[in-house]
């Protein structure tokens, strides 16, 4: 297995690590990305790991979440032998907009 992002998780991560310091102390910053690393190998040791994401049930593909933080959650999927990560998700968010983010994709 090997993991590979897609282009709305790569800005919505880089965005969050970079404009994060506005809203985040440094440390939450440095502990969330730390995080993003652990939940990467637990991944790539179990891709089945994450739970189904309920918001997105009945889409074309069966997405999953894993927590990286209380407020933030990686969604992905699997895709033959690639974790694909999807999104990261401000769980505080609207669920209706979150999802349509997905949608979108």
């Amino acid at each position: 297995m090997r993991i590979k992002t897609a282009l709305l998780f790569e800005l919505t991560f880089e965005d969050l690590l970079s404009c994060g310091h506005k809203y985040y102390s440094k440390n939450t910053i440095k502990n969330l990305y730390a995080r993003y690393k652990e939940c990467r190998l637990i991944l790539l040791d179990n891709p089945t790991f994450g739970q189904l994401e309920p918001l997105l049930e009945g889409l074309h593909l069966e997405y999953r979440r894993i927590f990286i933080q209380p407020y933030f959650k990686i969604i992905y999927t699997i895709n033959n032998y690639e974790i694909v990560l999807v999104d990261i998700w401000d769980t505080r968010q609207s669920p209706i907009n979150l999802r349509g983010r997905i949608d979108a994709v």
